[in-house]
């Protein structure tokens, strides 16, 4: 399976860009203006899981995918697809969260 390794750093506590990807209220197509908002939908959450529906919208058409989100991983947050109209079941994004090296911190 393709691996896709990025390193971000930035000025933003661990705590906010955690806080950012984990904000499943209805404002997070505010957030994410990527998401288009008649393809957002939470299901449940709760202490470390949530499901959710995400998608986009293009010239081409929508784009979509359920995904259960785990954050049980103080500094990791997953998203791994159930569903989706444009990738495989089992896909995913991890998010490793922690403060960088010179003070400043860094995600990936």
């Amino acid at each position: 399976m393709p691996k896709v390794e990025r390193v971000l750093d930035s000025r933003v506590s661990p705590e906010r860009i955690r806080g950012t990807l984990l904000d499943f209220s209805p404002r997070r197509p505010d957030v994410w203006p990527g998401i288009y908002p008649p393809l957002y939908e939470v299901y449940p959450v709760s202490e470390a899981p949530a499901d959710l529906r995400e998608g986009s919208k293009s010239p081409g058409g929508t784009v979509w995918a359920r995904e259960h989100y785990d954050w049980s991983d103080p500094q990791v947050v997953t998203w791994t697809v159930r569903e989706s109209n444009f990738c495989a079941p089992g896909s995913y994004v991890s998010a490793r969260i922690e403060p960088g090296e010179d003070g400043g911190h860094g995600s990936t």
